[in-house]
């Protein structure tokens, strides 16, 4: 079986950010999902791409002191849409990386460079920044991304 080369990575929330890169295509998009649309475009990202696709998210880690107002449930229940979806599809699924959103911002900069910012969509942004951190850990590193890279980054 050949390796995926379309990666969707999510940010699970109350409102889901969505990001995928077709690598061999450079070829991306960012969306964001309410709960009701989440099991329509993941379905439709597995069927779609088949065994093209691996998928991604961020980790929802409940800590003993929550932020005020924060609940796990809708990130738990996200995350469970993703999973279902991709066992039913044979779909391949990255590690799960827990939430690094204090080390995101930097990030801003590549996506901008990239052209994968979107204005007003931070879900869909958090999303891209958690694709491109995982683009850049990939041996090798897409050629396109790479480019973006800083020199000896």
């Amino acid at each position: 079986m050949n390796e995926p080369d379309v990666i969707a990575w999510f940010d699970p929330g109350t409102t889901t950010g969505g990001a995928l890169y077709d690598i061999t295509n450079d070829r991306f998009d960012s969306k964001q999902y309410s709960a009701e649309e989440l099991p329509v475009a993941v379905e439709a990202l597995c069927i779609g791409y088949g065994r093209r696709l691996a998928v991604g998210y961020e980790l929802y880690i409940q800590t003993p002191r929550p932020r005020p107002g924060s609940s796990a449930k809708p990130s738990n229940d996200a995350i469970a849409v993703i999973d279902a979806a991709c066992a039913r599809h044979a779909t391949p699924q990255i590690k799960g990386q827990p939430s690094s959103a204090r080390m995101l911002g930097g990030t801003l900069v590549f996506l901008r460079r990239l052209g994968w910012y979107r204005p007003g969509t931070r879900h869909a942004n958090d999303a891209a920044c958690h694709l491109f951190r995982h683009l850049i850990r990939m041996k090798p590193v897409p050629e396109n991304i790479r480019r973006a890279l800083p020199e000896g980054y």
